[in-house]
């Protein structure tokens, strides 16, 4: 729950962490019913999977659009353990936007340092990133930049923080357990590291906007850019 510590957290650093957010059944099945999601889709599935390179193998690294093709994640994912939170931090009902699943398997790619919004109206949205699996420094945990969350960096035409503005940034690894649950401003610079571990990292990103509002999707408003080269 809020909390008038998180409550300050989050606005002086864009990010707040929750851990035993979600307990019982949904933390107890997270792990299988992702493992489902990323089963081949049927003809009638909406889901869609992406992948990378890893030792020379296609490897799965993403699934979108997957609401409507498991109940359980649905429910969790609309239900009121995440979007009361969303609520609060955005100051209006929340509606989930947008859902992604990174796996990041071992050997898996990170991201570099990038903001999901692409104007000040994406800035009118929150991500909830749900672990799935522990989040280390180790297995590429996410990485904040607190307190930058007020403006829109310079970025290079793939989307990502330019490389010596990010450089300037003080960041800091927040490691996650199994079920923890850590919101982020669509403004707050983050990036994450390759899975050097040999267990994946897999975790539910999820965009919640404000109910009132109005907006359109942009490519940079997917949770994050495709996985650096590996």
């Amino acid at each position: 729950m809020m909390t008038k510590w998180k409550e300050r957290h989050w606005l002086e650093n864009g990010w707040v962490a929750f851990d035993g957010l979600l307990d019982g059944k949904p933390k107890e099945r997270l792990s299988q019913w992702v493992a489902e999601v990323a089963m081949a889709p049927t003809a009638a599935a909406r889901r869609s999977h992406r992948y990378e390179t890893v030792d020379q193998r296609a490897t799965l690294c993403r699934t979108e659009d997957f609401r409507d093709d498991h109940k359980a994640l649905k429910a969790l994912m609309t239900g009121p353990a995440l979007t009361e939170i969303a609520a609060a931090l955005l100051g209006d009902d929340a509606v989930l936007f947008k859902e992604l699943i990174n796996y990041k398997q071992p050997g898996g790619a990170g991201f570099a340092a990038h903001q999901d919004a692409a104007d000040p109206i994406a800035a009118r949205r929150v991500v909830c990133l749900v672990a799935v699996d522990p989040m280390t420094p180790k297995n590429g945990c996410l990485e904040f930049a607190s307190g930058r969350h007020d403006r829109l960096l310079e970025t290079d035409d793939t989307g990502c923080i330019l490389p010596n503005v990010a450089k300037s940034l003080d960041w800091e690894a927040v490691p996650l357990p199994v079920g923890g649950v850590v919101f982020f401003s669509t403004m707050t610079p983050h990036r994450s590291a390759p899975n050097s571990s040999t267990w994946p990292r897999r975790a539910l990103y999820l965009t919640y906007g404000a109910r009132s509002a109005r907006y359109r999707l942009r490519s940079r408003d997917l949770g994050c850019p495709q996985p650096l080269a590996v």
